[in-house]
């Protein structure tokens, strides 16, 4: 956090920000302020000028630390698909992206991890297995990349290649040039039959959680 904004490293400067914003939260369980969406504006412009003169974050994090906070206040099903979700939205509303047909997750260490392939995908058919590690794309290191950026360079066209160099679970290292493919994606892998309570059955669906590419 503090290489990523600098402005964090200044205590002084970061204890006045937390300062205003708690008391921004006393004011408002007080009940005295944000009555309509006039008092919310001139708490974002009070807070954007606050941040401006102490730690300086990019006002992007502002906007989406204040969104999230808004909805969370919401039901569990609401909300926000920010521009860097949007492609992997559309993958679980369209059921269908061009890609090699791998769930991947990061772990603690930053690695990159197969969670599993996808049946009948390019990396199914390659033998690629749950638990082996991305260690590559394309000559380049995917240690401690980001998912969306996995997911920008191992995407692409259907019938071009990509090259990832994978380590199995016995610390083999091999690569794998995959020819990516239209890749169906299907948002329920499976169910769970419970038994019945008081006359109720039950089921319990398993659904997909890992990013696709």
């Amino acid at each position: 956090m503090d290489k990523a904004f600098p402005g964090l490293n200044d205590a002084n400067k970061r204890s006045q920000l937390l300062g205003f914003i708690d008391g921004k939260i006393a004011k408002a369980e007080r009940g005295d302020s944000f009555k309509d969406e006039g008092d919310v504006r001139d708490l974002l412009r009070d807070l954007r000028d606050m941040n401006d003169k102490t730690v300086d974050l990019p006002e992007e994090v502002l906007v989406s630390e204040f969104a999230d906070g808004a909805f969370a206040a919401l039901d569990p099903f609401s909300n926000i698909i920010w521009p860097s979700d949007w492609e992997e939205f559309q993958k679980t509303t369209k059921g269908e992206f061009s890609g090699v047909g791998i769930q991947i997750q990061t772990d603690e260490t930053g690695n990159l991890k197969v969670v599993s392939p996808l049946e009948d995908s390019p990396a199914y058919k390659a033998g690629i297995k749950p638990d082996w590690i991305i260690t590559h794309i394309e000559g380049k290191a995917a240690k401690w990349i980001s998912l969306n950026q996995a997911v920008k360079q191992i995407t692409g066209p259907p019938g071009t290649p990509v090259k990832l160099t994978i380590k199995d679970t016995k610390g083999n290292v091999k690569d794998y040039t995959l020819i990516r493919d239209t890749i169906k994606v299907a948002s329920i892998k499976g169910w769970i039959h419970r038994p019945a309570v008081d006359g109720i059955t039950s089921s319990i669906r398993i659904t997909r959680l890992a990013t696709s590419v």
